[in-house]
Formats: structure tokens, C-alpha cells, sequence
């Protein structure tokens, strides 16, 4: 078994066991260390799962600095960052992270612990991307009214 470390303020890293006792750190290897990578090493959780059913583990890392990183397992030793392409929202502050198949379909769905707002949930749509089901400023955008507003109309009757 191997061990992934988030190091807020550091560099993460990746240990690999080498089945002697020992473990070598392979992050700047494979594509999953700062600053090899575009993410500040600002990480608080980390959640592992095979979001793309390919039967390998790809790594999700709840960050700080509004960079959350969802790295792809090539399935080769490498991992390729996939977030810009998957639909996840970059600007938010995240805490933690879990993977869990909410919506029953066979694909692992994403939920997110955030600093700033309530906590978001995206649906894996099995192309490699997903909906942000638990966004609640994407549903003011729907043409939903806030609480406020529903509280002021049912005032006025």
C-alpha cells in the first residue's frame, strides 16, 4: 500500500511502497508535486477513487488556494491533471473531499467540504465529467428566490 501526504504549505507527496520495509517518494515522478504543477501546495484532504471506472485509483486534493487539483491515473505509474476538462469549479476554498456513487448509476460522484459556502456535490456524468448538483449560486441563477425574497413576497399578502 502506498501513502499520500498533503502538506499545507509544502510540497505533497506520493510514497511508494517498495515492499522492504521502506518508501520512496515519487510525487515529482509521476505528476502529482508542487512546483512541477501549476497547484500551490495549499492541500487539506485528500480523497482517492476510480471516478473514471478504469479500475485504477485517481486522486482528488481539497486545497486552500482555490486550485483543487483532480488527477487521472494513467493506469502506468503517472497521473494527468483533469480539472479544467472535468467541470469542477476551481475558485473555491475546499477542506475535504469523498467519493461515493449518490445517484446509484455505477460511477463514483463527488462531494466537497468548502471554507466559503455550503458544501457542493458533483454528479459523475461517465465521460469524464461532471454537473455541479449542490452549487447553491447555480440555482440563484435558475431563477430560484433566496429565503429573503420568498419571506418579502409572502409579507406582501
Amino acid at each position: 500500500m502506498d501513502l499520500f501526504v498533503a502538506n499545507r504549505g509544502q510540497p505533497d507527496q506520493l510514497y511508494r511502497n517498495n515492499a522492504d520495509g521502506t518508501f520512496s517518494d515519487v510525487a515529482p515522478d509521476v505528476g502529482i508535486d508542487y512546483p512541477q504543477n501549476e497547484f500551490p501546495a495549499n492541500s487539506e484532504g485528500v480523497a482517492w477513487g476510480d471516478y473514471d471506472n478504469d479500475g485504477d485509483a485517481d486522486l482528488f486534493l481539497a486545497n486552500l488556494s482555490r486550485t483543487n487539483p483532480l488527477y487521472r491515473n494513467d493506469g502506468d505509474g503517472t497521473f494527468i491533471e483533469v480539472t479544467r476538462d472535468s467541470g469542477i469549479i476551481l475558485d473555491r476554498k475546499y477542506i475535504g473531499a469523498s467519493w461515493a456513487d449518490l445517484d446509484n448509476d455505477g460511477d463514483l460522484d463527488l462531494h466537497l467540504t468548502t471554507v466559503e459556502s455550503p458544501n457542493l456535490l458533483y454528479i459523475n456524468n461517465g465521460n469524464g465529467t461532471f454537473s455541479n448538483e449542490g452549487d447553491p449560486f447555480k440555482h440563484k441563477q435558475r431563477g430560484r428566490r433566496s429565503r429573503q425574497q420568498q419571506r418579502r413576497s409572502h409579507r406582501r399578502l
